[in-house]
């Protein structure tokens, strides 16, 4: 698990990186993010280790985005607090499409005859 939760933290802090660098995108900068969120949910191995998956990968995806994408006179310390609420606000986000990458890997996975479903 921890693993993988080392692939979602990883990748959150690509994504939020580079979507604060190319803000000329606009909206368009969600679209990476969320097919970030659906391949963490997908190679998760259960709905619990999808929901760690997506709390991380949101709340990382968003802070370091506001992170490092500030350009403000305030020392970036002083900011932590606000970036810290912008990344538990993305990191719902990060639940519900690691939970849909999940649920969309399990729906799309030929059955195998045996064993549990989750």
């Amino acid at each position: 698990m921890a693993r993988r939760s080392g692939v979602a933290i990883a990748m959150g802090v690509v994504l939020g990186f580079l979507g604060s660098r190319l803000l000329f995108l606009q909206w368009a900068t969600l679209i990476p993010w969320g097919i970030g969120g659906l391949v963490v949910g997908a190679i998760s191995q259960d709905r619990r280790q999808a929901l760690v998956g997506g709390v991380a990968y949101g709340f990382v995806v968003g802070f370091t985005f506001t992170a490092a994408g500030y350009g403000g006179e305030d020392p970036l310390l002083s900011k932590v607090p606000f970036f810290a609420i912008f990344g538990l606000v993305s990191a719902a986000f990060g639940i519900a499409l690691t939970l849909a990458g999940h649920w969309l890997t399990i729906r799309l996975r030929p059955a195998s005859g045996g064993g549990s479903r989750q």
